[in-house]
């Protein structure tokens, strides 16, 4: 380990040192470890031989929020949860392959069968449990009301704020080409927002459906 920490000039790598040494008194073998070390070391200096590295650039490029932390935590063989020193490959492959469909459904890539299969959930649901109270509101199935908002499963409430990202008002729930009050629109807004907030809601897609919501509402408040 002293040899190799010789060489290391890799950001963190002191942590990592500190790590393994812990690892070294707890369980003695660290033969992993310092292959890691030296790994990271490889990729620091340029080498993108590694079959990780490599399928990480295929992905090139990325533009979704957040896809920075993402590209560094597979980097640096750690997730947010924590390291998995001499972890299996498939474990960064799988982290690579979210990543990719973080991607398509950022650029609006709803051509998986299962996303579809979704969409036509949503898409029935909305249908079926809404009736238009005022003739002259928008119509039912197009627009979700405030108790459609608490019900509607997470998994749902971020498909239909990304399927609908295009429009402002359709991101918010809204039926485009009506007009709303302002009050409306922004209690819509902190509504939505409360339940996607990546402080509040772990599921993987709901920063990504957060930022879409922020900024559908960002535009409407500049037509107020």
């Amino acid at each position: 380990l002293e040899a190799v920490t010789q060489m290391l000039s890799y950001p963190s790598w002191e942590e990592d040192v500190a790590e393994v040494e812990q690892r070294y008194i707890e369980y003695r073998d660290i033969s992993n470890q310092i292959k890691e070390l030296k790994r990271k070391q490889r990729q620091h200096e340029g080498d993108r031989s590694h079959p990780i590295t490599q399928a990480l650039d295929a992905l090139q490029p990325l533009t979704y929020p957040g896809w920075e932390q993402d590209v560094r935590a597979v980097e640096l063989s750690q997730l947010a949860s924590g390291r998995f020193w001499g972890s299996s490959e498939n474990v960064w492959l799988n982290e690579i392959a979210a990543m990719r469909r973080k991607q398509e459904v950022h650029d609006g890539d709803r051509s998986d069968e299962q996303l579809q299969d979704l969409d036509s959930l949503i898409g029935r649901w909305l249908k079926g449990t809404r009736t238009a109270s005022d003739p002259g509101a928008p119509p039912a199935s197009e627009a979700l009301d405030d108790d459609c908002l608490l019900e509607m499963p997470i998994e749902d409430l971020i498909a239909y704020v990304v399927g609908h990202s295009h429009c402002s008002l359709g991101c918010l729930g809204f039926t485009p080409g009506y007009s709303y009050p302002e009050k409306t629109i922004r209690t819509r807004y902190r509504r939505i927002a409360l339940r996607l907030h990546p402080d509040r809601e772990s599921h993987p897609l709901a920063q990504e459906a957060f930022v879409r919501v922020a900024a559908a509402y960002e535009r409407l408040r500049d037509d107020f």
